[in-house]
């Protein structure tokens, strides 16, 4: 059962449910609206399909807008939408629904997701849902309230026909980031001076070592987030977020990160029949 709601834009509220629709919790937080109208954002985002879907169950009237560059001020005037919906956080939608005094919601699914730490996300109309409950918990310690914490969903027919034709003793479904643009630090890490490419090896080498604990963030100096300023700027605007934070989870975790995925289905792959399931350029056979 999931439950979005938008406590500060009364009555704009929405239940999705994506197990089973004929069950809903009653609580007076809670106002279930069903024939409302929602204006899905589509931009090939993982899920939207099956939310899309969800949505239509739910008995609330969905239509779709590419992210293309459409006229979202056309889409708004000829649908006249309760809510505007996407899969992930897109700070220029955000900025739009406020414009025009709409509710927006996005679930974030995928990380690391630079956007959202923009400026955006204090929008008084935007309510953002957020799986990381690690990001969630540093986004909410910063006083934001209309940051959510919504685990990631998932859709029952859908995984039931996956399983059916698709066994084998381990599977792996997800991102394993080695896309182009996916690795800040594979792209920049010839730009850096010897002394800040050193001392960033030395980083993943520890955190890669002691995975329980976050030893990233503070190790990042003030001369070395300098240095990676000057040498490899994120070409993102930030505006509630520190630099150390950003260059921590989305060049220096999303490296460890790829790099364990890799290590982990590799090691299995040796004893065990595996197979991945990802969009990515770059797939382990």
């Amino acid at each position: 059962m999931l439950i979005f709601t938008f406590p500060n834009v009364a009555p704009h509220n929405i239940f999705v449910n994506t197990l089973n629709h004929k069950e809903i919790i009653k609580s007076d937080f809670y106002v279930i609206i069903l024939n409302m109208k929602t204006l899905i954002i589509i931009q090939g985002a993982p899920g939207e399909k099956y939310i899309t879907r969800a949505f239509i169950e739910c008995g609330i009237s969905t239509m779709q807008l590419e992210n293309t560059g459409c006229d979202f001020s056309l889409a708004v005037k000829d649908s006249r939408p309760d809510l505007v919906f996407s899969m992930g956080f897109i700070p220029s939608i955000s900025n739009r629904c406020e414009t025009y005094g709409i509710p927006y919601a996005a679930w974030a699914v995928s990380f690391p997701d630079m956007r959202l730490f923009s400026s955006q996300i204090m929008n008084q109309h935007s309510n953002l849902f957020i799986s990381d409950y690690r990001i969630f918990c540093r986004l909410h310690n910063m006083g934001l309230r209309n940051i959510h914490f919504l685990p990631p969903g998932f859709d029952i027919e859908d995984t039931r026909v996956f399983v059916s034709k698709r066994r084998m003793e381990i599977s792996f479904a997800g991102r394993m980031y080695s896309n182009a643009g996916d690795q800040l630090y594979d792209s920049s890490v010839s730009l850096l001076d010897p002394f800040t490419n050193g001392y960033i090896k030395g980083i993943l080498k520890a955190q890669e070592t002691a995975p329980d604990r976050d030893i990233i963030y503070d190790s990042l100096s003030a001369e070395i987030i300098e240095s990676l300023c000057h040498n490899c700027p994120v070409p993102n605007p930030f505006s509630i977020s520190d630099m150390r934070y950003i260059y921590s989870e989305y060049m220096l975790r999303r490296k460890i990160l790829a790099s364990r995925r890799r290590h982990l289905l590799s090691s299995a792959a040796l004893s065990h029949e595996v197979r991945i399931f990802t969009d990515d350029s770059l797939r382990i056979k």
